[in-house]
């Protein structure tokens, strides 16, 4: 029989002999309240670990969505992209280092398979996390410089324009030049 196991018959055996029965009742009623405590912690720490992994699956989604960006799509992806990197850094790293606290916190030998499955799962999660910030940080720099390529080509074709409506005679290229650069 597991030491578990032994624990709880031992516990029983306990409560059976040596006290009143009211006394008993008690004992069990206050350990019942114990065991639900426990497990409503453990029931939200598991809901917490699926919204994790639930917000890192959004940002996947997200990401997948940008691999092609059209011009017009830059300022909505950038405004985006700052948006999932201010929840990252205020959410869910802070939400990741709690969750590993308490991953460090389990130490059963009962579940001890499950729970090291579960930490390695979650390790991967938190590797995949870091990858799409870096990768979302590099996105938002492209997309920076690319809005700044574009707002140059655009100056050059005005500049272009303007050059074009120059006159061919010298001394009237002088004072047109002078005008455009005002």
């Amino acid at each position: 029989m597991s030491e578990f196991l032994q624990g709880i018959v031992d516990e029983a055996a306990e409560l059976e002999k040596g006290y009143p029965k009211e006394e008993k009742q008690q004992k069990l009623f206050e350990h019942a309240i114990r065991v639900q405590k426990i497990i409503q912690q453990k029931m939200e720490f598991f809901g917490r670990l699926q919204q994790f992994y639930e917000n890192i699956k959004a940002i996947h989604h997200e990401q997948s969505k940008w691999r092609i960006i059209t011009s017009s799509q830059i300022n909505e992806v950038r405004n985006s992209i700052d948006l999932r990197l201010r929840q990252i850094d205020t959410e869910l790293r802070p939400e990741a280092d709690n969750i590993e606290i308490e991953l460090r916190g389990i130490e059963t030998q009962f579940f001890q398979l499950e729970c090291e499955r579960i930490k390695e799962k979650f390790r991967l999660l938190v590797a995949q996390l870091e990858k799409a910030r870096r990768l979302m940080i590099e996105r938002q720099i492209f997309l920076g410089l690319l809005q700044d390529f574009r707002k140059t080509i655009e100056q050059t074709i005005e500049l272009s324009e303007q050059a074009r409506t120059l006159p061919l005679k010298a001394d009237e290229t002088g004072e047109r030049l002078k005008k455009i650069v005002r």
